[in-house]
Parts: structure tokens; C-alpha cells; sequence
């Protein structure tokens, strides 16, 4: 991974898994996913999964949806499509 965008996640993580809510990523303007987007978001998971922290994707429109589910995503993330269904998020 560069170097400056791990630097980025680190900061991001340690601000917030200093909260009790999930992080939730409005996917709602993101038109496709490439495989390097897939392997971030995997590897974000994992990161937020150690701190006992979830990982919510709102709204991914229908082609990131599927690249969601073909990568595998769909069975670590937690992808909603309406707001109020966020477990446990104050939005």
C-alpha cells in the first residue's frame, strides 16, 4: 500500500474506533469499484473488525453492488440501501 494512503487509514481508524458506532461509507456516488478499491475495503474491514468495529456500505449503486458481491465483500460488510437500517449509526 503507498505510504501516504496508509498513513490516512491509520489516522481515520484511530478516530474512529474511538466511538461505539459503525463507520458507514455512503457509496451512493461511487459509479464502479476496480479490484486495488476491492482489496482497500477488505483490508479496512479487517483493520475495523480488530477494534470490534463494522464496516457499513450505504447505497452502492447496482455495478458496485455486484462488484461488492463477486468480490466477497457482501459476506464481511455490512451494505444497506436505506439509512435508517444502519445498525446502531447516528447519521
Amino acid at each position: 500500500m503507498w505510504p501516504a494512503c496508509e498513513r490516512l487509514i491509520n489516522d481515520s481508524f484511530a478516530y474512529t474506533t474511538a466511538t461505539a458506532r459503525p463507520v458507514v461509507v455512503d457509496f451512493s456516488d461511487v459509479p464502479f469499484l476496480a479490484s486495488f478499491a476491492l482489496r482497500m475495503i477488505f483490508d479496512a474491514i479487517t483493520a475495523l473488525d480488530r477494534h470490534g468495529k463494522n464496516l457499513v456500505i450505504l447505497n452502492p449503486q447496482p455495478l458496485v453492488g455486484k462488484t461488492l458481491e463477486i468480490g466477497g465483500l457482501d459476506a464481511v460488510a455490512v451494505i444497506v440501501h436505506d439509512p435508517s437500517r444502519v445498525p446502531g449509526a447516528v447519521l
